[in-house]
């Protein structure tokens, strides 16, 4: 494990599976509004593969502005810049490998560019990247709130909607615009060939439909036969092609034609959600597989990311990913920055729903400790796990690991739920969390203690109670819509010297433990004053419960000179499903 109380990371805070806020394209902010533009190379550039993105994000209570390069030469320095209205350029910072990103976020304390008060007030502007020698390398124009351009790679994705921009414009004019779907064929590991590709596309207006399936990237002259499930299941022929010079094959029904739709259908609706396989016609071997898409006339886009971060070694894993409908695309991006050295290799490992970790991809890391995992099925890729769509992977957790050790985990808070009923009488009236994390904690409290209790949350991070009331909320079954629970947003030890009122249990869980901090500021908690106000705060039968990602006898001796009994117990790390021990300190008032 990272040594650092990080958030854990579950696939679905990057899969955007509700619909979008109005104006934006989603995000774990309440309230917040997000948009997203490109920076592309111009024409004749010295870097034609760059790519890059200006992302902003406006929420009640912060502002965001990032700029992010990738696929640029590593070994070229780039320098970022943004142009006020009056044309003046102005530094953003300079990325050293090329390739990363500059962040400027209020909710952490930083300034915006040129001293804005919000991220409207950059809307418009250029941003432009260039090399030492002041060339060109990207440049684009800085989004507005609730703006979009098109996905983020900068890719031409003209044919998303009817206007081409990819926005929600198009939705006041949905009841005279054609129902369309577009779904990805993904590659089978059986392919012979090593590009193939393809889509599926429904169609249905004025009474017409259609229905298209297409495959692409293979060797000309292959004859290939198409399949679809019928309503049992079985995968029954619906028609045969040959590739042409170019390596495309397709069949299309259309009623306006005289085509019946496959399988008797009445309806593309009807075989919504089919299976589709592209199979050699010589020996049946898959060569790509999907669905059928459900026509809409929705234009908008699902997006969502999310970031954990290592305080103590800046490693970071960002996961991002796009729903397409209308263009027929998914993504998922994994990216992995400063993990570990430069060689090492990461895999990303996804729960097979039945409780098994399975490998899903992997990843050699370049020198600055960066590596990404894509999977792109508009390019023929294979989501983890074969999953049809992103959707499938909801809920489920996954672990990062590097050089086979386990570096990041979703499933790691066993530990945590064992701290809370260890600590938490029934009968307990009042308890203090200190540190929200995941919600494990606090859902364990909750679940221990009767209706008639109340539990004060201290969480110094706003952005972890945000992700807890959005999208982790489900992971530790929405601890904080929980009536009894109130959330203090400030660190913990502030919040004990204030209090008027003293608590049956206090659960500690800010940090690595008493001898692995990130936080200087957590030092005070383990010192004898802190120990001797924890003391202060607890009922005459209180228990004060610490969690520590190691044993530590110092401690335990210290708890001891506060005038606790004091024990400690290992549990592991994911309660009955094993994994490395962590240490839980118990202590209560000694008896005089």
């Amino acid at each position: 494990m990272l040594p650092t109380r990080v958030l854990p990371l579950a696939l679905v805070l990057a899969l955007g599976v509700g619909a979008p806020p109005a104006g934006g394209h989603g995000g774990g902010d309440d309230g917040a509004r997000t948009g997203e533009a490109p920076l592309l190379p111009p024409d004749g550039g010295p870097q034609p593969e760059a790519r890059g993105s200006i992302e902003v994000l406006a929420a009640p209570d912060r502002q965001r502005f990032e700029v992010e390069v990738e696929a640029a030469d590593p070994t070229v320095p780039l320098f970022v810049f943004i142009r006020s209205e009056i044309g003046v350029e102005t530094s953003l910072g300079t990325l050293a490998t090329g390739n990363g990103e500059i962040e400027f976020d209020t909710g952490e304390g930083m300034a915006l560019p040129l001293g804005a008060a919000s991220v409207e007030a950059l809307a418009g502007l250029s941003v432009e990247v260039r090399d030492a020698e002041a060339t060109l390398v990207l440049a684009g124009t800085v989004p507005a709130p609730g703006e979009g351009h098109g996905d983020d790679d900068g890719d031409d994705d003209a044919d998303d909607d009817e206007d081409g921009h990819g926005d929600d414009d198009d939705d006041d004019h949905a009841d005279r615009r054609p129902a369309r779907g577009r779904a990805a064929l993904m590659r089978a590991d059986t392919s012979p060939f090593a590009d193939a590709s393809g889509r599926v596309e429904v169609e249905r207006k004025h009474g017409e439909e259609e229905l298209e399936i297409e495959a692409e990237h293979l060797d000309a002259g292959t004859a290939v036969e198409f399949f679809l499930a019928d309503e049992g299941g079985t995968m029954t022929s619906v028609g045969a092609a040959e590739a042409d010079d170019g390596g495309e094959a397709e069949i299309e029904f259309e009623t306006d034609d005289g085509d019946p739709l496959p399988l008797g259908a009445a309806s593309v609706d009807e075989l919504a959600g089919r299976r589709v396989e592209v199979r050699l016609a010589a020996d049946g071997t898959l060569i790509l597989f999907g669905e059928v898409p459900e026509a809409t006339t929705a234009a908008r886009k699902l997006r969502g990311r999310t970031d954990v971060r290592d305080l103590a070694s800046r490693a970071r894993c960002r996961v991002r990913a796009l729903v397409d409908g209308r263009a027929g695309r998914e993504r998922l991006d994994v990216d992995l920055k400063a993990v570990a050295s430069g060689g090492a290799e990461a895999e990303l490992f996804v729960d097979d729903g039945g409780g098994s970790m399975v490998l899903a991809g992997t990843v050699a890391l370049r020198g600055s400790g960066r590596g990404r995992l894509r999977y792109d099925t508009r390019k023929g890729d294979r989501l983890p796990l074969g999953a049809a769509s992103l959707r499938d992977l909801e809920g489920r957790d996954f672990e990062i690991r590097v050089d086979g050790r386990e570096l990041m985990s979703s499933r790691a808070h066993g530990s945590e739920e064992e701290m809370a009923r260890l600590a938490c009488r029934p009968d307990a009236e009042r308890v203090l969390v200190g540190g929200l994390g995941m919600g494990y904690t606090l859902r364990a409290a909750l679940d221990a203690l009767g209706g008639a209790a109340a539990v004060t949350v201290a969480e110094v991070v706003p952005a972890v109670v945000e992700w807890n009331r959005g999208p982790l909320a489900h992971l530790a079954r929405s601890p904080l819509a929980d009536p009894r629970v109130t959330i203090h947003a400030g660190d913990v030890a502030a919040y004990l010297r204030a209090a008027t009122q003293r608590f049956d249990a206090i659960l500690l869980d800010v940090d690595n433990g008493p001898q692995a901090l990130t936080r200087k500021a957590n030092q005070l908690l383990y010192s004898p004053p802190g120990l001797e106000l924890l003391r202060r705060s607890l009922r005459p039968r209180g228990t004060l419960a610490v969690w520590s990602a190691d044993r530590s006898p110092a401690f335990l001796k210290d708890l001891r000179r506060a005038h606790f009994d004091a024990r400690s117990v290992d549990v592991p790390a994911r309660g009955p499903s094993g994994g490395p021990n962590h240490t839980i300190f118990l202590a209560q008032l000694a008896r005089p």
